[in-house]
């Protein structure tokens, strides 16, 4: 009874310990940006980069290299190899961008009849202006609005719009928009009355 109740055992550690270790297969990046090279050698010519979260495909182990592509038909040598130390087995979590890490919930009350609904989700203030993004909840859809505000001159000025999810403006470019007055009764200027009046 003494030898199955330690072969058990032994299976079970060896089993649990290389469990989380990297295998063949689909593997990910866990840095920002991984430099992948033409050989296993840190000295070798980088040919490319992933990013984090991207899935890689390692075909073999040399060393701490992992190669994530076949060999150069030409030489049997020339490939894709990245440090494996930068690689896990399991896709690591999403970052959530600074949208929504800083995100607030607050409603804009519409000064006329309106049908969808308005809601201050993110601010920040810089030097002489706000950067505001305002979630407009409609009937068939939802949008959100990246707008800038000068409420020193009571003017704005959009720098994106999507139907997509917030984070969208984390890697977006700003629109290159004029400043605008405010139109009594339009949404603009109720989101800009509201920051001027409740953040400044």
């Amino acid at each position: 009874m003494y030898k199955p109740m330690m072969i058990f055992f032994l299976f079970f550690t060896s089993f649990t310990s290389n469990s989380s270790e990297l295998n063949l297969g689909k593997n990910y990046v866990n840095v920002k940006t991984l430099n992948v090279r033409n050989l296993a050698s840190s000295n070798s010519k980088i040919i490319g980069s992933k990013i984090y979260r991207q899935m890689v495909i390692v075909k073999e182990f040399q060393g701490e290299w992992a190669r994530i592509s076949r060999y150069n038909s030409k030489d049997n040598q020339v490939s894709e190899w990245v440090f494996s130390k930068y690689l896990v087995a399991q896709q690591p979590e999403r970052p959530k961008s600074k949208y929504e890490t800083n995100s607030i919930f607050e409603h804009i009350i519409r000064t006329t009849n309106d049908k969808g609904k308005y809601f201050l989700v993110y601010l920040e203030k810089r030097a002489n202006t706000f950067i505001a993004i305002n979630q407009r909840v409609g009937v068939s859809y939802t949008g959100y609005t990246k707008t800038e505000i000068n409420c020193s001159k009571m003017m704005y000025r959009v720098l994106g719009y999507t139907e997509g999810h917030i984070e969208y403006f984390e890697y977006a470019e700003d629109e290159e928009s004029k400043w605008s007055s405010l139109v009594s009764g339009s949404s603009k200027s109720d989101l800009v009355n509201y920051i001027c009046a409740a953040k400044n």
